[in-house]
């Protein structure tokens, strides 16, 4: 995705997520468990199904582990486009990702220069993402898209939306550098 069709397409779901807040009679309705993500036939994700189904054999970390968070860590620390993002104030992403295995589980990502890297430790967030188990692994597989799951509802954001449409740029960067670790995940 080009950085201006991206920064389209996150103040859309900004704008149609303060709408569904002011008017929630226009929310569709949504089945208890959430809506599965559609199959995919890509090579990508058939390596990765691949994986699922024989965890042992090819993976090393269990998502939102300890260790996974580590690995995040390191893979953000070492990003340039992230360490090096001109912003004015330090920025904190936080994430909350409920019904998981080990319950729910938070971290934020700190951009703050020199300093970028995930938090795993409280705190507060200037704008957090919200979402069950089951969207936050589609999305980390790569199998469905954040700003899809955004505007099927599967994805709340809370705080200060206009981050999201201010730092477009190092929010898409964050996924693609997160992206990798899904060949080392355990789901």
């Amino acid at each position: 995705m080009n950085p201006d069709l991206d920064t389209l397409a996150t103040r859309l779901y900004v704008t149609i997520d303060d709408l569904l807040i002011d008017h929630p009679e226009w929310a569709p309705e949504r089945p208890a468990a959430g809506i599965a993500p559609p199959p995919s036939t890509s090579p990508q994700s058939a390596a990765r199904s691949s994986r699922c189904e024989h965890p042992g054999r090819f993976s090393d970390m269990q998502y939102l582990s300890e260790e996974w968070f580590g690995a995040a860590d390191q893979a953000v620390r070492a990003n340039p486009d992230l360490v090096d993002a001109a912003l004015p104030a330090p920025t904190i992403l936080g994430y909350r990702v409920t019904g998981g295995p080990a319950g729910q589980r938070r971290w934020r990502v700190v951009l703050d220069g020199p300093r970028t890297r995930i938090d795993t430790e409280p705190g507060p967030a200037d704008v957090e993402f919200i979402q069950s188990w089951d969207t936050a692994v589609a999305v980390a597989r790569g199998l469905r898209n954040a700003p899809a799951a955004f505007l099927a509802g599967d994805v709340r954001v809370e705080g200060d939306r206009q981050l999201l449409v201010r730092y477009a740029g190092p929010l898409s960067t964050i996924g693609e550098v997160l992206a990798p670790l899904a060949d080392r995940t355990e789901w």
